[in-house]
């Protein structure tokens, strides 16, 4: 796994159906961008775990987990 990797750019992956379930293990992580990720029905549950990092896109579905858009 890439635990050192700070930015995790998949905007415009129009195709992505779902992320990993274990993003929560990328410790290092301070942007992920998922804009335009049109396909992306639901978030991990871990997701909320990555405390400090910066999410941009699928802002719906960020409101309705845990975390906000920043």
């Amino acid at each position: 796994m890439l635990k050192y990797l700070k930015c995790l750019g998949l905007d415009d992956c129009k195709l992505l159906e779902k992320l990993p379930e274990d993003l929560d293990r990328l410790q290092h992580l301070e942007r992920l961008d998922l804009g335009e990720c049109t396909s992306i029905s639901r978030l991990p549950h871990d997701i909320c775990l990555l405390k400090g990092v910066r999410i941009s896109g699928l802002r719906d579905l960020l409101q309705s987990c845990c975390l906000h858009p920043r």
